[in-house]
This record gives structure tokens, C-alpha cells and sequence, in this order.
């Protein structure tokens, strides 16, 4: 204590001024450094105020650029797609539709393509699986495209309950013009051809 009494005395002389005024200069120097400290702190309150980050926009990434990317690789993917899908269509392109305008599955349309399209629940061509239990599994009926004579045929297939036609049974090929309605149990199908003796698809080169 007697060291730092001297050295203190010693250093008041050296500058003429009194023990207390150094002592009150010490603590004025430490005072300047809480101030200086609570002022840096201060300074970090201020800013975290004037940023306020919890308030502050934060970037936002624009939805419609979102949309926008994941949308144009999935537009390229459907050309492709739509382009092989074109492909695979012309392989076996529609010429016809049948459409239920009556029973189970009412409102749905079925393609019709070259050749003979069988009819039934299951493994068939036109697939009227929507629960007529009435219609046969195995070809109940078919509906035959020739196309050299540009003509539809319908006919009877392996299926217990008769194939009709506009109300009479089908016992034989018969031509179909268009319109007509074929009644599979309790199902009813309008015809609606697309290829005729104006056009087919072999006339486009």
C-alpha cells in the first residue's frame, strides 16, 4: 500500500497536482471506459434498432420466377412427351369413337382404331370396365374398321348375353353408318365414326 501511496504521490508532484486529483482522474479514466463501452453498446442496440431485424423485409423469391423455372423443364418435358405420344398415336391412330350414353360409366368416350376393336370388361380393346357385370369379360362384341372399304362393321363376340343393335339383335356382321346405338347389357354405346369414304388416315402423306 506504502509503494502505491509513493508512486502515486510521486506522479501528482511530477505533474503538480494534488493525490485527489489523480485519484479522480483514475476514475474519470475508468468511467470513460464504461462510458466508452456502454456507448459501443448503445451503438449495437442502435443499429440492431435501426435494422430492426425482426421487422426487416427479408428477400423474398419471387413465386412466379419459381413457377416459372419449374415450369419451363416440365414445358420441354411435354413437348417430348407429347411428340413420342403423337408418334405412338399414329402407330394405331383413332378412326371412331364409342360413346356410353347409357348405363355404368355414362358420359365416357372410347377410341376405336383400324382393324377390330373387341369389346368387353377386360382384355379387350375397348375396355368397359366401369361394372356391368352384364357384359362379358372376353369379347362380347366387336366393332371391325376396314380400311380399303372405309366401312364399320359390328358383330357379336363369345359372350353369353346378346349384342344389340337400335334395339335388334345382332346375329350376323352388320354395317354400321353412324349414329347407331349398341346395347351390351345394361350398357348403351353411340357410334361416332371419324374416317368415312371422304377421309382416312392414309390420305395423309
Amino acid at each position: 500500500m506504502t509503494v502505491k501511496i509513493d508512486v502515486t504521490r510521486r506522479l501528482a508532484e511530477e505533474n503538480n497536482k494534488s493525490m485527489d486529483d489523480v485519484e479522480t482522474h483514475k476514475m474519470g479514466d475508468k468511467q470513460n471506459q464504461v462510458n466508452s463501452f456502454t456507448e459501443k453498446t448503445d451503438y449495437i442496440d442502435d443499429r440492431g434498432k435501426n435494422t430492426n431485424i425482426n421487422n426487416a423485409p427479408t428477400e423474398k423469391t419471387n413465386e412466379t420466377d419459381e413457377v416459372t423455372r419449374i415450369f419451363r423443364p416440365n414445358a420441354g418435358v411435354a413437348t417430348e412427351n407429347m411428340n413420342t405420344t403423337a408418334t405412338d398415336y399414329m402407330t394405331d391412330p383413332v378412326v371412331g369413337w364409342v360413346v356410353v350414353v347409357d348405363g355404368p360409366g355414362k358420359g365416357s368416350a372410347l377410341p376405336l382404331g383400324y382393324g377390330m376393336n373387341t369389346i368387353g370388361r377386360a382384355n379387350c380393346r375397348v375396355n368397359l370396365n366401369f361394372g356391368d357385370l352384364d357384359i362379358s369379360r372376353e369379347p362380347h362384341a366387336s366393332i371391325t374398321y376396314d380400311p380399303r372399304g372405309r366401312a364399320f362393321y359390328v358383330n357379336h363376340g363369345g359372350g353369353k348375353n346378346l349384342t344389340y343393335m337400335n334395339d335388334a339383335p345382332v346375329l350376323q356382321p352388320l354395317i354400321l353408318n353412324g349414329g347407331e346405338v349398341i346395347n351390351l347389357g345394361l350398357t348403351a354405346l353411340k357410334f361416332v365414326p371419324f374416317c368415312c369414304k371422304e377421309f382416312d388416315w392414309q390420305d395423309l402423306k
